[in-house]
């Protein structure tokens, strides 16, 4: 019976978690696009802060995943 009375708490405390972590990985694409206002070309560090993913799957089919969680196919 103990289990069963911790698993809404895992439940959660993991939402918790993944929010938070999603609060920090937005903070870093905000400061991003500030520091972009700043420059005058896109730079590699860019990228990195504001792309995820991209997955391929297939030569007309690319998927750009941002930070932010939106897909886009390119």
């Amino acid at each position: 019976m103990g289990d069963r009375l911790f698993m809404p708490y895992r439940k959660l405390r993991s939402r918790i978690t993944d929010r938070m972590r999603r609060a920090e990985e937005f903070g870093r694409f905000i400061d991003a696009l500030r520091e972009m206002s700043r420059q005058e070309e896109f730079t590699y560090g860019s990228w990195g802060a504001l792309v995820r993913k991209v997955t391929v799957y297939g030569p007309k089919d690319i998927r750009v995943t941002f930070v932010d969680g939106k897909t886009v196919k390119a």
